[in-house]
C-alpha cells in the first residue's frame, strides 16, 4: 500500500510536485513518499513535512508567549493554521496548533484547552524551535474529483463521496467530503454539510481515506524529513497517530512499549492495530514488560520478531483509560545525522 523511497534518495531529492501551495522549495532532507488508496479505509500520515517558516530560539518564554526578536514578522496568512514545533530540550518532539491570529510580528501566543503554561511544562530560552504552516485538505487531496484525474471521488453528500476522517483529539473523528459541480469544495459531514475551506491537517494526526470506488490512486507526499521525535496526546477511544517517520521505525525502536497500558489480555490493554497492506489489521499489546500479537497472547514477541513489524503512515491506538497520556513517537537513530 505504501512506497517510501529510501533514505538515501529522501536527503537527496529536490521537491518539485505541487501538492504544498505555491511549489516551495524545500531543504534537505526531503523527499517524497507515496501511498496506493484502495477501496476501503486507508490508515495513512503526513510523514513530510511543509518547510520551515522560521527556527531558532525565542529569547523570551513565558507561560503563554514566545518572542524570537530574531524575526522581524512571522506574517502568518489569515485564517490558516501552523504548527510549532519544539526541537531540543526537556519537551522536545512536543507541538501546539497556532491559528494565524495568535501570531503577531515575532510574537506567538499559545492557547489550549486546558491552558497550558509553557514555563511549568520546562520550555526555555535555550530550545530550539520549528514553525511551519499546516498544509489544508485542499492542498493534499486538491480539490480534482477522481473522474477528472484527481484523487478523492466527489459526490453530493457523504454517502456516496469518498470521506476524509480526521481525529478530533478526543478519541474519535470529523468526517469531510468533496461535493463536485461546477466547484467542487470539501464539506463537513453533518448537518446541511456546510462548506469547510482550508481545515488543516496536523502531522501528528493519522488520516482515514474512506474510499468508495475501486479505482486505486496514488497519494503522492513532498517535503522535509522530520529529524526528532513526535509527541502525541492521545484520549479514550480510537486515535489515529502518524508515524510520522517516513521510513526506518517498527514495533522495536518506535519508542511505544512505555506508551501504552499494559494488561492482562487485548480486552483491558490498550491495543495498537497496525494495517496490512489489504487495510486489515493485526493488534499488538503489552503484556509483563513485552509485546504480545492479539492472536498468540501467551507468547511474548522476540526483538527479531518486533523489528520486522515495520510501522509505516499511521496506526490505530486503542486507548482504555479515561485520563489523556502521552505518545513520544521516537525517529531512526540514523536521522540526526542527516
Amino acid at each position: 500500500m505504501k512506497t517510501i523511497i529510501p533514505l538515501t534518495a529522501l536527503a537527496a531529492f529536490a521537491a518539485t510536485a505541487p501538492i504544498h501551495a505555491q511549489n516551495p522549495v524545500f531543504s534537505k532532507p526531503s523527499g517524497y513518499v507515496t501511498t496506493s488508496l484502495l477501496q476501503g479505509f486507508n490508515l495513512i500520515g503526513l510523514n513530510l513535512q511543509t518547510p520551515s517558516l522560521a527556527s531558532g530560539k525565542f529569547e523570551t518564554v513565558t507561560a503563554t508567549t514566545l518572542t524570537d526578536t530574531d524575526v522581524t514578522n512571522y506574517a502568518p496568512t489569515s485564517g490558516r493554521t501552523y504548527v510549532l514545533e519544539i526541537t531540543s530540550g526537556t519537551i522536545v518532539g512536543s507541538i501546539f496548533e497556532v491559528p494565524a491570529a495568535s501570531i503577531a510580528a515575532n510574537v506567538i501566543t499559545i492557547t489550549t484547552d486546558p491552558v497550558t503554561d509553557l514555563v511549568a511544562l520546562g520550555l526555555t530560552t535555550n530550545d530550539t524551535y520549528n514553525l511551519r504552516i499546516a498544509p489544508t485538505l485542499e492542498e493534499i487531496f486538491t480539490t480534482v474529483p477522481l473522474a477528472q484525474g484527481g484523487l478523492l471521488h466527489a459526490g453530493a453528500n457523504d454517502g456516496v463521496a469518498d470521506n476524509i476522517w480526521l481525529p478530533d483529539g478526543e478519541g474519535g473523528f470529523v468526517r469531510y467530503f468533496l461535493r463536485g459541480g461546477a466547484s467542487p469544495a470539501f464539506r463537513l459531514a453533518d448537518v446541511g454539510t456546510p462548506l469547510a475551506p482550508n481545515v488543516p491537517i496536523i502531522y501528528s494526526d493519522g488520516i482515514y481515506v474512506e474510499k468508495k470506488t475501486a479505482t486505486e490512486v496514488d497519494l503522492t507526499i513532498t517535503g522535509n524529513v522530520k529529524t526528532v521525535g513526535t509527541t502525541s496526546v492521545i484520549a479514550q477511544g480510537f486515535n489515529a497517530v502518524n508515524i510520522v517517520a517516513p521510513v526506518g521505525l517498527n514495533l522495536f525502536n518506535a519508542g511505544l512499549e512505555d506508551d501504552l497500558q499494559p494488561g492482562a489480555n487485548i480486552d483491558v490493554a490498550d491495543a495498537l492495530w497496525v494495517q496490512l497492506p489489504d487495510l486489515n489489521y493485526k493488534r499488538y499489546f503489552r503484556r509483563a514488560g513485552n509485546w504480545r500479537d492479539a492472536i498468540a497472547p501467551n507468547t511474548a514477541l522476540t526483538q527479531v520478531q518486533l523489528e520486522a513489524i515495520t510501522l509505516s503512515g499511521a496506526v490505530l491506538i486503542e486507548k482504555r483509560g479515561l485520563t489523556k497520556s502521552i505518545v513520544d513517537l521516537n525517529v531512526p537513530t540514523n536521522f540526526s545525522d542527516l
